[in-house]
């Protein structure tokens, strides 16, 4: 996940979501059926298959791009500057306007990427980049611990019980784990590069008492430095 590097190159992180290959096979398989349609049409001279064919084709060849330049190009680190791919362009944080490095627990809205550890970067204005590479994820025996019976709210729904702990809510097993390594890793480079007088030294906005978190990522329940803190967000019961 990490390939470490003499410190005047670069380190690239690379990482792969479950979620971001299942769509990625997906697309790929949405490319097939319209280019067999394609096929079908064109030697048939049918115009419904010619025209779904097409329509399926061009659009899986866009997603399947821009899918693909998110979750395929590393992440990226230097002297200079951080580079997060999103999507067919880069975000391009320069080292002395990082002011925070850590992982956040997020619960995304609409169920696009998996509940769980994510790494952040933020910058010294405050704005907030997911990394998006790995995750740490919880099973449903972390999410619903057969020990601690749940409450049912509705027909085929459950609520969680969000007083419990979460996957892997201890800071030396979160250092331990793919993201803390990868929040770790980059932190570190950058402090040292930064120094002690630095906005990651000097704000550490990872700890979210210092900077609040934007509603589009969904709902935030903790966070972890890899100073070693971890702390939990306001949740209900």
């Amino acid at each position: 996940m990490v390939r470490t590097m003499p410190r005047t190159q670069r380190v690239k992180y690379r990482g792969l979501i479950w979620t971001d290959a299942f769509y990625l096979v997906l697309m790929g398989i949405f490319l097939l059926i319209g280019a067999i349609l394609l096929e079908a049409g064109t030697a048939s001279g049918l115009l419904a298959p010619l025209v779904t064919g097409c329509v399926l084709t061009v659009g899986s060849v866009v997603l399947l791009a821009m899918l693909a330049g998110r979750t395929l190009r590393a992440v990226t680190l230097d002297s200079a500057a951080l580079r997060v791919p999103l999507g067919l362009r880069t975000k391009v944080i320069p080292v002395p306007e990082i002011a925070g490095v850590g992982l956040l627990y997020r619960v995304p809205l609409g169920g696009r990427s998996p509940e769980g550890w994510y790494v952040h970067v933020w910058d010294t204005g405050g704005r907030l980049l997911p990394l998006g590479k790995v995750v740490l994820s919880p099973t449903r025996s972390d999410r619903f611990p057969p020990e601690h019976p749940v409450r049912k709210t509705a027909l085929m729904s459950w609520q969680r019980d969000w007083s419990l702990p979460l996957v892997s809510e201890d800071p030396g097993k979160l250092a331990l784990s793919q993201p803390g390594q990868m929040a770790t890793d980059i932190y570190r480079r950058v402090l040292e590069r930064q120094g002690p007088t630095g906005p990651l030294a000097m704000k550490a906005l990872q700890k979210l008492s210092a900077a609040p978190v934007p509603d589009y990522l969904g709902s935030t329940k903790a966070w972890w430095s890899p100073d070693g803190t971890l702390g939990r967000l306001p949740y209900d019961l």
